[in-house]
């Protein structure tokens, strides 16, 4: 996670938008991930967003 953030050449900003396009989530839903909110095991990988609650 460091390497994304220290990386000048864009790679967060495009792991960001892949994740974006991906998930079909708005910013405000994606900015609100945590570590806690993910799940990786292989073969479903998992996230949970939560919205506006409407």
């Amino acid at each position: 996670m460091d390497t994304l953030i220290a990386d000048p050449c864009g790679r967060r900003d495009r792991a960001f938008l892949l994740f974006l396009a991906r998930t079909g989530a708005w910013v405000s839903e994606a900015a609100g991930v945590n570590a806690n909110d993910l799940q990786l095991e292989w073969p479903h990988p998992q996230v949970l967003l939560r919205g506006k609650g409407r």
